[in-house]
């Protein structure tokens, strides 16, 4: 039998030194609540869109506002997600100063998603671990994280040779999984890249049907939908390299 991972995120919050404050307000299948004094968090998990939120109520209004999301899909999750999302929820709980609130009981009509570009890439280095490197340097160079930049110049041609020479079915399929779940639980700019970088990325057909089978409906349509868009430019990200320290000083005189 599969582990229960939103039990074991729970689990992990609730015996952590940082969160020793906190009682269970409530506790239910794929729901919990955390309060002290005036603070109040939930967490919940969406089985259907593989979803673990932490969500706040304000204390007056008590409207629900999301902290955090993350995918959670108990058939792909490892321990090292389960520990990143744990620490993530921890740190914003513990983190928090404001008075936040007493139970909630509304549902939020907040659909934003933070499955951004960075935990996109992330996700993708799950697939190819030859890219952490490329990753790492990335980040550190750059304010601002250039996902389309990145994911064009290291993913894409990762997912096309993959794809085209096809003979790593199991990949490939995780692959196909990954995709359609970041296309279903992703920002907009997500959803963009997947299909006018990574898919439109690949042209032999052959590599495209190896591909598509994977992917689930959802991103198929969009597939097909972004096809006419292959090949027309994309406005550009504008990089912030990071200053150096001397920059910096000197910048400020």
């Amino acid at each position: 039998m599969n582990k229960n991972y939103f039990e074991v995120i729970c689990e992990t919050i609730l015996n952590n030194e940082r969160m020793k404050k906190f009682n269970i307000n409530n506790k239910e299948k794929n729901k919990m609540i955390l309060n002290s004094n005036e603070l109040c968090y939930e967490i919940t998990y969406n089985s259907e869109k593989k979803h673990v939120v932490l969500s706040s109520v304000d204390v007056d209004s008590e409207e629900i506002k999301i902290l955090s999301s993350w995918l959670l899909d108990n058939d792909s999750v490892s321990q090292k997600d389960v520990d990143m999302i744990s620490k993530d929820f921890i740190d914003t709980i513990a983190g928090k100063g404001k008075s936040l609130v007493k139970q909630a009981k509304k549902k939020s009509s907040s659909d934003e998603s933070n499955i951004t570009g960075l935990f996109f890439s992330n996700r993708m280095v799950n697939i190819f671990p030859e890219l952490k490197d490329e990753l790492q340097i990335e980040k550190e160079s750059y304010a601002e994280f250039r996902c389309a930049n990145f994911t064009r110049a290291y993913i894409a041609p990762k997912v096309k040779d993959l794809v085209r020479e096809g003979k790593d079915k199991a990949k490939i399929s995780k692959l196909g999984k990954l995709l359609s779940d970041l296309y279903q639980n992703g920002n907009l700019d997500v959803r963009s890249i997947i299909t006018m970088i990574v898919l439109n990325g690949i042209e032999d057909e052959g590599a495209v049907s190896n591909l598509k089978p994977s992917l689930s409906e959802e991103l198929q349509k969009a597939w097909d939908a972004a096809l006419k868009y292959k090949g027309k430019n994309v406005k550009p990200e504008k990089p912030k390299k990071k200053g150096s320290f001397i920059s910096k000083v000197l910048s400020a005189q």
